[in-house]
């Protein structure tokens, strides 16, 4: 009997997997805060890091990079009240690496470390980075930013502070975003990063400047009109009273200019030294000043005393010199020029 002898034969592989690391790409912004922020003063105050972005990266080599910052949303409190985002600047405080790399300098960066208002829409914090992300596949390097927040001070914070500041505190969301600028492509966004500003300034108030100055409605237009042989010998005169009204809580100047070298018409011109300006302080012959007209500007009345917040009226005289032979010999048209008066706070 032949008996069949089947033998197997089994192989055995090992495969030994050797320890070491795996080399790529990476690149791995995070930006926290949760900070508060306690504003105790009318002067303002400026918040220490409370704002943090860190980089981390390897493998790569990112070149003209932007970082850009804005306000999530307004920065309101529960009472419905918002601080005005121009009121708040963000700048860079402090700049730091891990051993493994060195931090940029402001210079290396492009940039100088003027504070930057805030906004609802993007603004630069880095416009465009001189200093490259770069590193080879086998370093892993990190860059972080801290970031100081400053508030304006003034009068205006009187109008935020709730009736308890610990329980109604404003949250003011920060969103960064990294651009490469070359390619105008977004490498990441943070979404927003919150923190909380309490409004709780004590002692008065500072008073805030207020100034307006304005031509009023009858004397829009200036006119003046020869109608006569005697309006050349003798001159005209037009006066607009109450013409201009100003408003200002501290001393202050008015100054006029006008806008052209001379009065023209289409075809024609005048020298502008033909007319002359008088303004006057309603009910006070006191405060008055008169100049010939020109396209420099020209104080009329300096150091004027403040009327608080009232309007200050003053009347508007126009007028011409007796005999002047550069309008005798004009020819018959009319003229014109713009003026700008302007009020300075002295």
């Amino acid at each position: 009997m032949k008996t069949n002898i089947y033998r197997i034969f089994l192989s055995f592989f090992v495969l030994t997997l050797l320890g070491g690391h795996v080399y790529g790409q990476t690149f791995n912004p995070y930006a926290w805060s949760g900070a508060y922020m306690n504003v105790d003063s009318y002067n303002g105050t400026t918040i220490p890091n409370p704002y943090t972005l860190q980089i981390g990266y390897q493998g790569i080599d990112i070149r003209n990079w932007a970082l850009l910052v804005k306000i999530n949303k307004p920065i309101t409190n529960n009472q419905g009240k918002i601080i005005p985002a121009e009121k708040i600047r963000i700048k860079i405080n402090t700049i730091a690496a891990d051993p493994a790399s060195v931090p940029p300098t402001l210079g290396q960066l492009g940039v100088s470390n003027n504070p930057i208002p805030l906004s609802l829409v993007n603004q630069a914090i880095i416009p465009n980075s001189n200093w490259s992300l770069s590193s080879s596949e086998h370093v892993h390097k990190l860059v972080s930013f801290s970031f100081d927040i400053i508030v304006e001070g003034g009068g205006y914070l009187q109008g935020l502070k709730p009736n308890d500041p610990h329980s109604s505190p404003y949250y003011l969301d920060l969103d960064f975003a990294i651009y490469e600028v070359s390619r105008n492509r977004k490498l990441y966004e943070s979404g927003p990063i919150s923190s909380r500003i309490v409004i709780n300034p004590s002692g008065t108030p500072p008073v805030e400047p207020v100034y307006s100055i304005q031509v009023n409605s009858n004397a829009v237009n200036g006119n003046l009109e020869f109608k006569s042989i005697s309006d050349y010998v003798n001159g005209v005169s037009q006066t607009y009273t109450n013409g201009l009204s100003v408003v200002s809580n501290t001393p202050y100047a008015l100054q006029v200019k006008a806008q052209s070298s001379a009065f023209a018409s289409l075809n024609n011109s005048i020298p502008l030294n033909t007319v002359s300006l008088n303004l006057k302080a309603a009910n006070n012959n006191s405060v008055a000043g008169t100049v010939q007209l020109s396209n420099a500007e020209q104080t009329i009345i300096g150091s004027v005393i403040n009327s608080g917040t009232q309007p200050r009226a003053f009347d508007i005289r126009y007028f011409t010199s007796p005999n002047d032979t550069r309008l005798q010999n004009a020819k018959p048209d009319t003229y014109k020029t713009t003026l700008i008066y302007t009020l300075t706070p002295q």
